[in-house]
């Protein structure tokens, strides 16, 4: 039973109700919360609800809500805002604290101040202003901590006068504090801030005895403190001024307890019993909660004389304190004397309440669970600390999951909770929590997983805990736009930014829109840097020629550029299109043109209001970030997503003007790291509903789930991890032999964590899923975390080994494997994909051996085979057989990689970049350019190399060009144009067909292959042909070799001649007419092999070795071994049969035909 509170007392009291069950909990309170709203004096009063979370408070809601019919005149706050809220003191409230950051930093930045103190100036000397903010923040987050375990040295620290003796155990503190290196400007810093022209907070803080002495409370309703996970010192005095007095507050305290017994009393760790691992298991794990129980008995003085054991405690190791050190605590069986409390001189974990405070203490614990599944008995063993109840059968409330990695993890999860909602139709998605330490790591995989899943096996979810830049788009918009002004802004990022959603949206812009936009800024050469003004910030000023500013005047110029012929304009060249052939120009698209221009010129105006017109006023930065935001994104009320941004902004305004002097400036570049810093603190909002919450370990601790699994508890999640305190925290001291110097109590994250795990295993009421990852390979193997490794012996101890072993399942290695459609050993559960399944099962009764792209059909189909064969496509097969493919199957292949953000040095003149530039440059020069007009116009090009290196390789080009069209001239003088339309019959190439045992019936309709030689120059007064050809690539050289071959196979006699660009600067090749006979021979050969590859999928393997592109793509290793051995088979000996290139002394030219035969048709009979 429990005191409601609408019973008759004499006395507003202290009432702290135990259970180590939420649902008892909740329901004390809510049953409260109805007594008090029938109190007519409080009717229109909001009743306030302290909680431990957000999760906390939404759980509350809702079950008020359904138990009472609606939930409103509740206000939920966390402990740390309470006590802001009575007692003004902001730097108390872990939530929202950021009152000493600006007034720390201002201090810092002083360096007559940090230079008197060589161990502070290692941390600040020689740091940006940026950076000292960060240190500012961390020696906040300390200090903040100090007020609330240390508040009797700060009231020293800040000048405080209390009148009394200091007792034993702070006299030892206060030697080991004086010998510790960091003491004496810590010191100094709160001496500084005692100051109000320093930090304005500070006097709320000094009132802070006062306070405690008499508070008047603002209600007259109760308070309701629910679950707090955490119990700091500082409030213990708060809690004692608040219930007692004329105008004192009903106080009720709603603690989760895992265990209503003294379990650390009298507890042997060495005892190997399962009753003494039991308690063993329990004060690893269960520490930091019985910490803060344990403080509350001592202060109401409840502990009935039963100290806990110190060094489990980390109490500070030097004994229980005499009566003479604590003189206001009453010995056992006395009642307490009423002496005033010294909050300078006494530690302030001493304070014990007033007489005058009435306190109960109300134990409500559920009767042991001696049946029931096996988790509900675990954890009744646990909570009752009792192990005769340990279970004694394995069964499915508990599995313990090893994956190869993380994503099966996450679609083994998938799965399990797939057949979880099969197996029972009363189960909800809010019935469902997933935790896991590594959050941000999991949730890409988490809405890969989940958010594809169909229709039909959809699983709605929430994330809670994400980053609000992570998860909002539209705060990301800023935060990039910010970085790129910050920040190089290159080319990348800048693309980026513009296809975040609320960008496209302001501006109107659409997919397409944002393709032409990377073209036409990639062809104008924007590599990074905003402006030229920009660039010179950067000092950078030599590469201006690559910024946006630069680009865009390009673009614009190409407005005015002629079809005809290129130009330069004062010196700038015009691009008007992404490449020569596009249609998409800056002429016919001169409205997204114009919104190009725009989006820049705002993105500038921001840059230089912020960077270059100096600091801001403090006063004035928020109206400052509404002027500059507006252009880019719109007004308040057309972008509601960044409400967060916007409060961020005021927030971080608010509390500069708290702590910095009126009329203070700042630069951009301090603002912007301390706003990007608080909104990497900030959360995603989440959705309410009936959704898988997917949360960090703490989020939704203490909270009952039907479901609660946790993912990634591997031994490299560094969970529970190590306490990490900083270097410079006085509360972490030593004394002069190296004792620790503690106080009782003081948190540890280490063991806050384990509660945590604890508390997670605890809230599971019907399955507890526990997984990591133990790796695949060469990194097999992976240990659990030690929480679960504990876990695990804890089950061992009921079960056995073999009872361990039934609870584990391993997940196969992919999601395709057949092991994933059946159950197995610990894996009740099989994945539910039909498609799948049919899939995974059609490969299994195909052929082992299957050809790759067996199930597709001819590249031309029986019946289309067209009457000609373009001979530019016989080449392009020769040249490259995989490229060929894909782009017969319609696969475009995205060539050009993302340029390097820096300016290239060198022209890339290798590859397909290299051809491009070369046949730009080829194309000016026969359009009738000037060699050195042509050269002006490269040189302006940054994509081109850096200034003076790209004229020089561009010249040597223009040299060789010019070369060559002297020897064309000198060649060609005495012959006559005579282009020629050929068409060579492919009756060679079926019998080669037939030969092979090949049906040549499906290429009945072909009549031959047709070639165009329009550069074909007749001999005058000869019956034979010159041809001459400017080779640029050693891929245009195999073109111009079939040629060749083609022109002799139809009957002409042809001599080839040829300069290759970068061979023997430039020197002619000729070679002479081609025998007819060795040229049909070859040519029937390779026409055989084109009909046999297009009436295929694809061709085998033959051109290209298996590190080529191509074959990666296609082949996929299969029959990689047979393509080596293949590679030179055929395209060594045609080259050697050509005449292509220099042939091997031992080499002998073989028959194509031949050739083909014995090497190449086995391919594909």
């Amino acid at each position: 039973m429990f005191h409601s509170c609408n019973e008759n007392r004499s006395a507003n009291m202290l009432h702290t109700i135990y259970s180590n069950y939420f649902e008892v909990l909740e329901a004390c309170l809510v049953e409260n919360l109805k007594a008090e709203a029938c109190r007519p004096e409080a009717v229109f009063e909001t009743q306030e609800i302290i909680i431990p979370s957000l999760a906390a408070a939404d759980r509350l809601r809702l079950d008020i809500a359904a138990q009472t019919g609606i939930c409103c005149g509740y206000e939920f706050e966390f402990i740390g805002a309470w006590f802001e809220k009575m007692t003004g003191v902001e730097s108390a409230n872990e939530h929202t604290s950021q009152s000493l950051v600006w007034p720390l930093w201002r201090l810092l930045q002083d360096s007559a101040f940090t230079g008197r103190f060589p161990a502070l100036s290692r941390y600040v000397k020689g740091k940006s202003a940026s950076e000292i903010y960060d240190f500012a923040q961390r020696v906040a987050d300390i200090f903040r901590r100090y007020i609330a375990y240390r508040l009797d040295r700060v009231l020293e620290w800040i000048g405080v006068q209390e009148s009394g003796a200091e007792s034993e155990l702070r006299r030892r503190e206060t030697e080991a504090l004086q010998t510790h290196p960091d003491y004496a400007w810590q010191r100094a810093l709160w001496e500084k801030l005692a100051d109000p022209a320093v930090w304005k907070d500070v006097r709320n803080l000094k009132k802070l005895p006062d306070c405690f002495a008499g508070m008047q409370a603002r209600s007259a309703r109760s308070v309701h403190i629910f679950m707090p996970t955490a119990v700091p010192p500082v409030f213990l005095p708060f809690l004692s001024a608040v219930t007692t007095g004329e105008n004192a507050l009903d106080v009720w305290l709603y603690m989760l307890n895992p265990s209503s017994g003294f379990w650390f009393e009298g507890i042997d760790l060495e005892d190997r019993s399962p009753q003494g691992r039991l308690q063993a298991y329990l004060v690893r794990n269960a520490k930091s909660t019985r910490a803060t129980i344990d403080r509350l008995w001592l202060f109401s003085g409840e502990d009935g004389g039963n100290l806990p054991l110190p060094e489990r405690l980390m109490e500070d190791g030097a004994g229980r304190a005499s009566a003479q050190d604590t003189p206001w605590v009453a010995a056992a069986g006395e009642q307490p004397r009423s002496l005033a409390f010294d909050f300078v001189h006494q530690r302030i974990q001493d304070f014990r309440a007033s007489e005058t405070l009435q306190a109960e203490r109300i134990y409500i614990d559920p009767a042991p669970e001696a049946e029931g599944s096996m988790l509900a008995r675990l954890q009744s063993a646990i909570v009752n600390l009792d192990g005769t109840l340990l279970p004694d059968q394995p069964d499915r409330s508990i599995r313990l999951v090893t994956a190869p990695n993380r994503l099966r993890e996450v679609q083994a999860l998938s799965e399990y909770l797939q057949s979880a909602f099969h197996d029972d139709p009363t189960l909800r998605a809010e019935d469902v929590l997933v935790a896991s330490p590594e959050l941000d790591a999991y949730i890409p995989l988490v809405h890969s997983v989940f958010g594809s899943l169909p229709r039909e096996r959809s699983i709605p979810y929430r994330i809670v805990g994400a980053g609000l830049v992570q998860e909002n788009l539209a705060v990301q918009a800023v935060v990039s736009l910010c970085d790129m002004i910050e920040s190089r802004a290159d080319a990348d990022a800048f693309f980026a930014w513009l296809e975040l959603p609320l960008v496209t949206r302001n501006w109107g812009l659409d997919f397409e829109d944002l393709a032409v936009l990377r073209g036409w800024l990639r062809a104008a050469g924007f590599r990074y840097g905003i402006s030229r003004a920009h660039m010179a910030r950067l000092g950078q000023e030599k590469d201006a020629e690559g910024c946006l500013e630069s680009a865009l005047e390009r673009l614009a110029l190409g407005l005015t550029q002629s079809d005809e012929r290129v130009r330069l304009f004062a010196g700038t060249l015009p691009v008007a299109a992404a490449s020569p052939s596009d249609y998409e120009t800056v002429v016919s698209r001169s409205d997204l043109l114009e919104k190009l221009l725009l989006i820049a010129e705002r993105i500038e105006s921001m840059r230089r209001h912020f960077q270059d017109e100096g600091e801001i006023n403090v006063t004035s930065w928020a109206d400052t970030w509404s002027l500059e935001l507006e252009p880019l994104f719109g007004s308040e009320q057309q972008t509601p997503e960044l409400v967060g941004v916007r409060r961020s902004i005021g927030s971080i305004c608010k509390q500069m003007r708290r702590g910095l002097p009126e009329g203070s400036t700042l630069p951009f570049t301090l603002f912007w790291h301390a706003l990007k810093s608080q909104l990497g603190e900030q959360k995603a909002p989440v959705r309410q509903g009936d959704a898988v919450t997917f949360a960090d370990m703490s989020h939704s601790r203490g909270l009952p789930f039907r479901i609660v699994a946790v993912l990634g508890l591997g031994q490299d999640s560094r969970f529970p991890g190590v306490h990490f305190t900083e270097s410079f925290d006085l509360m972490v001291l030593t004394d002069q032999a190296g004792n620790p110097v503690r106080r009782r109590a003081d948190r540890d994250s280490r063991s806050d964590n384990r509660n945590v795990f604890l508390d997670l295993v605890l809230g599971a009421r019907s399955s507890l899923y526990l997984s990591y990852c133990s790796g695949e390979g060469k990194k097999a193997g992976r240990l659990p975390s030690p929480v679960l490794t504990d876990f695990i012996e804890l089950i061992a101890l009921a079960l056995g080994q073999d009872g361990v072993g039934a609870l584990r399942a391993a997940v196969p290695l992919t999601a395709e494997s057949m092991r994933n459609f059946h159950t197995e050993g610990g894996r009740f559960w099989r994945s539910h994909c039909p498609q799948l399944y049919e899939s995974v099962c059609a490969a299994k009764e195909a052929a082992a051996d299957e050809a790759p792209f067996a199930d597709a059909g001819p590249l031309i189909a029986p019946g289309q085979m067209p009457e000609l064969i373009d001979w530019s496509d016989l080449a392009f097969f020769w040249k490259d057989p995989d490229k060929w493919t894909l782009v017969r199957h319609g696969v475009e292949q995205e060539y050009a990689a993302a340029p390097d953000q820096t300016l290239p040095v060198v022209p890339e003149t290798s590859a397909l970049p290299g051809w491009a530039w070369k046949s730009r440059i080829a194309g000016l020069f026969d359009s009738g350019i000037p060699a050195d007009e042509v050269n002006d116009i490269m040189g302006r090009d940054p994509m081109n190399g850096a200034e003076g290196v790209r004229e020089f390789f561009a010249r040597r080009l223009l040299d060789w060009l010019e070369l060559c069209r002297r020897t064309e001239d000198d060649l060609l003088s005495k012959t006559d144009e005579s282009p020629q339309t050929l068409v060579y019959p492919i009756d060679g190439a079926l019998r080669l067909l037939q030969r092979a045992g090949i049906d040549p019936q499906p290429f009945a309709a072909i009549r031959g292959v047709q070639c165009f030689a329009a550069k074909l120059r007749r001999k005058q007064e000869e019956d034979s042909f010159v041809l001459f050809e400017r080779v640029i690539s050693k891929s245009a050289l195999k073109a111009l070799g079939l040629k060749r071959a083609m022109l002799a196979a139809c009957g002409l006699s042809v001599s080839v001649h040829y300069s290759l660009y970068g061979e023997e600067d430039g020197a002619v090749v000729a070679l002479d007419p081609m025998k007819g006979g060795d040229a049909r021979r070859a040519l029937d050969a390779l026409i055989a092999l084109y009909l046999l590859a297009v009436s295929r999928p694809a061709p085998a393997p033959l051109a290209n070795g298996p590190e080529a592109f191509g074959s990666d793509l296609l082949w996929r290793g299969r029959g990689a071994e047979r393509q080596a051995r293949q590679e030179s088979a055929l395209a060594g000996e045609l080259a050697a049969l050509l005449d292509l290139g220099p042939q091997s002394a031992k080499r002998k030219k073989r028959d194509l035909a031949e050739l083909f035969m014995q090497e190449v048709s086995h391919a594909y009979v």
